[in-house]
């Protein structure tokens, strides 16, 4: 009896056991499955990030392919140099016909790699050439690290193509779904001159990239106003007038269409008082912007002013010379010097 009560007892263990081993196996098939599951979700949720992100990252390594391969171009020689005496010595006079953005973002790698250069003289009345010499100065007082040099100042302006590129796809899919978003992107990271312009120092990259984006916030802002939307239209008109001086036109632009917003204010069901007020905080967050660019510099002194000197009234016969030079006074309270001259230049 005692036989077989051992024998039972061991035989109900065993169906205990094997009742457990199924048990412990299907666990482990319902992880492996429900991970599947997971990976499958997020790929079919995210397909169309996933092929945003390898079209603009074989992108980049073509730009990084081709900028160890080709020199820098004639314009790049200066825009670099300007750059690093703009962050160095806090110098926006050489080079002072293009806006800092592209100058500062291409040198910023040059100064943390310690690159030397002279030193810029501080004195008012230098003619343009001074600062061309002072800028193919920098390359023959850093020519063994020419190669090198010359390959990080490209690497920040690859940097804003792929956020153009980034920008076109939330844009495009935004207006037109994911499809047409894809083919944008692809068209985008597939064009000639997008290719030839992307991995250089220059301003027409960044400033398709600020227009673009001046573009979407201000959509968004016109959708559904809101003071949060208003700052960031006017960070964007800043930062458009900080690539390229060409995008100042974007501010009539601002002025038009806060005036259509304010006549259109009650039929939208909204308060007029508040169209003002989202516009002043446009004009102010630009203004921002622009001093920030230029690192709240205001140095007057730098040139040397007089109505006698503001060329472009003579055709009125001086008529305007005198109202324009005034203006131009009353803007360096509000712009930096810099930055009027550069307009002008």
């Amino acid at each position: 009896m005692a036989l077989i009560a051992g024998i039972t007892h061991n035989s109900a263990l065993s169906r205990l056991d094997g009742s457990r081993a199924p048990y412990i196996g299907m666990n482990h098939d319902d992880n492996t499955t429900h991970r599947k599951t997971s990976t499958r979700s997020f790929l079919s949720r995210y397909r169309a990030e996933l092929l945003c992100a390898l079209m603009l990252a074989l992108m980049a390594a073509n730009f990084l392919s081709v900028i160890r391969r080709k020199s820098i171009t004639i314009d790049e020689t200066l825009m670099i140099p300007a750059g690093y005496y703009h962050l160095t010595a806090r110098d926006f006079r050489p080079i002072n016909e293009h806006p800092p953005f592209a100058k500062v973002l291409g040198a910023l790698p040059l100064v943390l790699a310690g690159a030397q250069a002279q030193a810029i003289d501080p004195a008012p009345g230098h003619d343009y050439e001074y600062y061309v010499n002072l800028c193919n100065q920098f390359w023959r007082s850093n020519h063994e690290r020419y190669e090198s040099l010359s390959f990080r100042a490209r690497v920040p302006l690859i940097g804003v193509t792929l956020l153009l590129g980034v920008l076109v796809f939330i844009y495009a899919r935004r207006l037109f779904g994911e499809r047409a978003a894809l083919l944008a992107v692809a068209l985008f990271a597939l064009e000639p001159t997008v290719l030839a312009h992307g991995r250089v120092v220059q301003t027409d990259i960044p400033s398709a990239f600020a227009y673009l984006l001046f573009c979407f916030t201000l959509y968004e802002h016109i959708r559904a106003p809101s003071l949060r939307r208003a700052v960031y239209v006017g960070l964007a008109a800043g930062l458009a007038v900080v690539t390229k001086f060409s995008m100042i036109v974007l501010w009539p632009v601002l002025a038009v269409t806060f005036y259509v917003l304010w006549v259109l204010a009650r039929k939208r069901g909204q308060s007029r008082s508040r169209v003002w007020g989202h516009a002043l905080v446009v004009a102010v967050a630009s203004v921002v912007v622009v001093n920030a660019a230029y690192l709240f510099v205001h140095s007057p002194g730098a040139y040397q002013l007089s109505p006698a000197s503001v060329d472009y009234a003579t055709w009125l016969d001086g008529v305007l010379r005198v109202p324009i030079y005034l203006l131009s006074l009353a803007l360096q309270t509000i712009f930096p010097p810099d930055f009027i001259y550069g307009i002008s230049s």
